[in-house]
């Protein structure tokens, strides 16, 4: 073979080579997928990143709706934990503006009220004691939930909600032209080999390497001879859109319920409507909406207003809608076997809170 055909395919093969990108897949769309996918194609432009949602709606748990007047408005009761690190790096990257929640978000008990930054401080001190008592070091560096300041803390939340978050980031990802969203396709079992299947009803997708969280609804992992039939346990968050014919009595960011059987928590939302509609909130705990009438729901819904006192008794109260969002909870012995069964191809990422989730995403990426 003379020199110059062999040059001719040693060009060829490079150039195939170099056209060959690695492909990264990400199952779901949720706010920590979606901030996980636009970091890595940052640090990294010759990535090929597939980001698969089951549904036709952005944003998981996260994704937003519209008001009767027109505003965009979260579909869920949310709450920012406190992380600063986190807030810093929203406000600098995606230009977010975040203010502290007016008044702080609330525990609610029947006689007493407690607000989330002192739980989270008896939490730290709590978690000190108890490694004190087992002779070790307290990790307070390695949580992003331990903070031992008493005073200060706020918990940060985006000025129009959270809806802004999804719009941001959605807006990172648009202007990529190395991610893509591929939408209403749902995973039913991940194949391990030399690449990753993504086996679906109708299709199948190939990548090198997969992120998935903890709720990611998945039937089975397999690789060669070993088989993971995922054992989840379905919670359904169901929350009621509220309108009041008058503003709240006092005035209340978010509150958890404690000892309520059917409330879970409530969020006052009119601010996302420049207060042109009185909305609010109301988590609905599942097995209270799935052996309940909406129609007794809504009384109990009422009821509850009116014993804390957020309505006058003059208010009328309306259910506008009911958002329904099944999440599919991966238990630990599962988590603990697909960390281990191929780490370089397939991992979990973080995800069940939300400030959490990109705190330790920020870590991987040396960005805090």
């Amino acid at each position: 073979m003379s020199f110059s055909v062999c040059r001719l395919i040693y060009i060829l093969v490079a150039a195939k080579q170099m056209t060959v990108r690695k492909h990264i897949a990400l199952i779901g769309t949720g706010p920590v997928s979606i901030l996980k996918a636009y970091l890595l194609v940052k640090r990294d432009p010759t990535l090929k990143v597939s980001l698969f949602e089951s549904s036709s709606n952005l944003g998981g748990a996260w994704y937003s709706d519209i008001s009767p007047k027109g505003h965009e408005i979260e579909s869920g009761c949310h709450i920012w934990s406190y992380v600063p690190e986190v807030y810093s790096f929203l406000k600098s990257e995606f230009a977010l503006e975040l203010t502290p929640m007016n008044p702080s978000p609330t525990f609610v008990g029947k006689k007493l009220k407690v607000n989330y930054s002192t739980k989270n401080t008896l939490d730290t001190y709590k978690h000190i004691f108890k490694s004190l008592l087992k002779f070790k070091k307290p990790a307070i560096k390695n949580h992003p939930g331990f903070y031992g300041r008493i005073f200060g803390k706020k918990n940060q939340y985006p000025k129009l909600g959270s809806v802004e978050l999804i719009n941001a980031l959605k807006l990172k990802i648009e202007k990529e032209k190395n991610i893509e969203i591929i939408q209403n396709f749902m995973v039913d079992e991940i194949k391990i080999s030399d690449q990753v299947e993504l086996i679906g009803k109708d299709n199948t997708y190939v990548c090198d390497q997969l992120f998935m969280t903890s709720v990611s609804e998945v039937q089975k992992i397999s690789m060669k001879d070993q088989i993971i039939e995922m054992e989840q346990s379905q919670i359904d968050y169901i929350h009621f859109l509220i309108a009041l014919s008058n503003p709240t009595n006092k005035k209340m960011s978010y509150w958890r319920l404690m000892n309520d059987p059917v409330v879970h928590r409530i969020s006052d939302i009119s601010y996302q409507t420049a207060n042109e509609e009185n909305l609010l909130l109301v988590g609905i705990k599942g097995d209270a909406y799935h052996s309940t009438s909406e129609e007794d729901l809504l009384k109990h819904c009422e009821k509850v207003f009116r014993s804390l006192k957020l309505i006058v008794p003059e208010t009328s109260v309306e259910k506008l809608k009911t958002y329904i969002f099944p999440t599919y909870y991966i238990n630990g012995q599962i988590r603990e076997r697909i960390n281990e069964i191929s780490p370089s191809q397939i991992q979990l990422i973080h995800s069940t809170d939300l400030m959490h989730g990109f705190y330790y995403i920020l870590k991987e990426e040396n960005l805090i």
